[in-house]
């Protein structure tokens, strides 16, 4: 069975340790000039590296808007893959903004008041 949450945790340390080993590489590289060449991508790399591990942690957010009955919610569930907003045949059937997010995850630390979701 799939832990989608070790699965990210094992990215990020498998990019950690990309990382680790490209400023190791980069400290030891040869002072000639293809080396300092070389140097300069590396770190140049390393910064890239780092700029994706920060949208990683970051969370996705999304947000879906229209009129009433127009299929908000069976979007988000059909994007989501199961039924995680209630959908239904009276109008309105969402009366506040509903937040899906991966489990552990809650309104506070996103800055969002839990009342508001």
């Amino acid at each position: 069975m799939r832990n989608p949450e070790l699965e990210r945790l094992e990215t990020l340390a498998e990019i950690d340790s990309l990382v680790e080993s490209l400023r190791t590489w980069a400290d030891r590289a040869p002072d000639w000039s293809p080396g300092r060449t070389c140097r300069n991508v590396v770190r140049r790399l390393v910064e890239r590296i780092e700029g994706i591990r920060l949208r990683l942690e970051c969370p996705l957010v999304v947000a879906t808007l229209g009129g009433t009955g127009v299929g908000k919610s069976a979007l988000v569930n059909a994007l989501v893959g199961d039924e995680v907003v209630e959908t239904g045949r009276h109008r309105p059937t969402t009366d506040k903004p509903a937040m899906v997010a991966r489990p552990g995850i809650t309104p506070a630390m996103l800055g969002i008041s839990p009342s508001a979701v």
